[in-house]
């Protein structure tokens, strides 16, 4: 009984303690009454107390749950938005940028894997927006970036490339909000069409003096998309499409990470709308011949950084308001040879498009220039013939470059040339000897990307000469000359000849 009155006087003491306004009894002094027994007054204060106590634990324990529920939901959202977050790379001076390396066996989930694989060669000094650099604009950068990366240059665990005489440009990063809204809410009469890794939707921007962009909104998260950012943001060239910016952020919506890059808008579709049977207004000669060299320029860039495309076909040759063809679609791009700082899991499988990809590609599963080359001869025989690289017949599948080079190596012009191809059958059966050269077996036989341009470019070449000259031989070739017409022919060899000695030496076709 003593023990048992002392446990009920310690616990209504702390009750006491933590609740003085509580009700207890007072406690007892007098010893003769604290042996007879706890008085009623005393066994209720204890009872109390007992009840407030064990409130005060459930109470702390359930605070305590709360809060490690909270941490944990604290912890995981900090983990998806994480990837949407660029961080400021740390310089080693105001001329060099910090690329971080892949990892190729993250153990992470794949949105996470994906998100933190991007590590932007975009993002550079102070302000919120990026900067990127045109290594083609000064052959000591060029130089110093390809040395750089070849050499594998790191410091502490990044690669270091040197840009300082290189010309910056603008690389934005946007939020989900804005091209959420430049699209209309991703609205379906938005949409352009679909690319190899996701849908393509024109957008406005409302804060860039209503500028109109071509959104690409990945359908899947894929470790490609650093690869495209990267590369994209790296190369410019009048004939590459240019990319003003990206977003990489969590959608709460669908609860995953949305990776969408933004470009330049191209008024005039792709190559594709323009070749084929049914299209209202066949391009010209002229056109045509100016669509194949602003690829195979852009094309010879590419190569000359140690870049292969691997989905070269008429729906990636986008057409701007002047009709300039630039090549789209680098999220197939790989690097090889000694400019590659690393490759990734999608750069060793085979891409491309059936009736386009290399077959010497397909079956060794390795990518070089030569491969972009056959897709390159495959999109000239498309522009010549207006037909399709492969399709169903009733019972067969055609195939474009089968079925072109027994013509060919009859001279049956007239048998493949687009009828609506005003140009000489000379000149349409060159093209079409340059570009099953160009698919040739074994790969070594092709020929390099600057031949193939210098090849071009004389093509254009003589058709100039011929409108220059007013001679009667010119109203077939698209009966365009003018001959009052004020045109600065000169100018335009001249410039042609710029063409033709950058671009190499010259294959005979003939």
């Amino acid at each position: 009984m003593g023990r048992r009155n002392l446990l009920l006087n310690a616990l209504l003491l702390l009750t006491c303690f933590l609740f003085p306004h509580g009700g207890c009894g007072e406690v007892p002094t007098n010893t003769t009454q604290a042996s007879s027994g706890p008085s009623e007054a005393e066994a209720g204060g204890a009872a109390r107390g007992i009840a407030m106590m064990t409130i005060v634990i459930v109470v702390v324990l359930v605070a305590l749950s709360l809060l490690a529920l909270l941490w944990q939901c604290y912890k995981e959202i900090a983990k998806r938005r994480a990837p949407g977050r660029v961080a400021k790379n740390a310089m080693t001076s105001d001329s060099q940028w910090t690329f971080p390396e892949r990892k190729q066996d993250d153990p992470e989930s794949k949105d996470a894997t994906a998100g933190a694989e991007l590590g932007q060669a975009i993002t550079r000094g102070k302000g919120d927006d990026a900067v990127v650099q045109d290594p083609k604009t000064n052959d000591a950068a060029a130089a110093a970036a390809a040395a750089a990366a070849a050499a594998g240059g790191r410091e502490n665990g990044a690669i270091v490339v040197d840009m300082e005489a290189a010309r910056p440009q603008v690389c934005q990063e946007f939020s989900l909000a804005e091209v959420t809204k430049a699209t209309a809410d991703w609205s379906e009469g938005n949409r352009l069409g679909s690319g190899s890794f996701g849908d393509v939707y024109k957008g406005v921007s409302l804060h860039s003096g209503n500028q109109v962009w071509a959104v690409k909104r990945a359908r899947i998260l894929t470790n490609e998309f650093q690869t495209e950012v990267k590369e994209m943001a790296s190369k410019h060239h009048p004939h590459l499409v240019r990319l003003l910016g990206y977003c990489m952020d969590f959608n709460p919506a669908t609860r995953h990470i949305e990776q969408i890059l933004v470009y330049e808008f191209m008024e005039n579709k792709d190559l594709e709308s323009w070749t084929g049977p049914d299209v209202p207004v066949p391009l010209s000669l002229h056109q045509r011949l100016d669509a194949l060299i602003g690829v195979a320029k852009g094309l010879q860039y590419l190569h000359d950084f140690g870049i292969v495309h691997r989905d070269i076909k008429p729906a990636n040759i986008l057409l701007g308001a002047n009709m300039q063809a630039k090549i789209a679609d680098f999220g197939l791009m790989k690097l090889s040879g000694g400019t590659s700082t690393g490759t990734s899991v999608a750069a060793t499988r085979v891409m491309g498009t059936p009736g386009y990809v290399d077959p010497a590609y397909y079956k060794s599963q390795k990518a070089t220039p030569a491969a972009d080359v056959h897709s390159f001869g495959v999109v000239m025989l498309v522009v010549i013939t207006a037909r399709k690289a492969v399709h169903m017949t009733e019972d067969t599948l055609f195939n474009l470059k089968q079925w072109v080079a027994p013509l060919v190596a009859s001279s049956n012009v007239a048998a493949f040339k687009d009828p609506y191809l005003n140009a000489p059958d000379d000149l349409v059966l060159r093209m079409a000897r340059l570009a099953l050269s160009c698919t040739a077996m074994p790969t070594t036989s092709r020929p390099a990307m600057s031949q193939v341009l210098a090849e071009l470019v004389k093509m254009k070449r003589e058709v100039v000469e011929v409108k220059a000259s007013g001679a009667a031989s010119a109203s077939r070739i698209d009966g365009e000359i003018d001959p009052s017409a004020d045109v600065d022919f000169d100018s335009q060899m001249a410039r042609l000849e710029q063409i033709g000695s950058e671009s190499g030496p010259s294959i005979s076709v003939v």
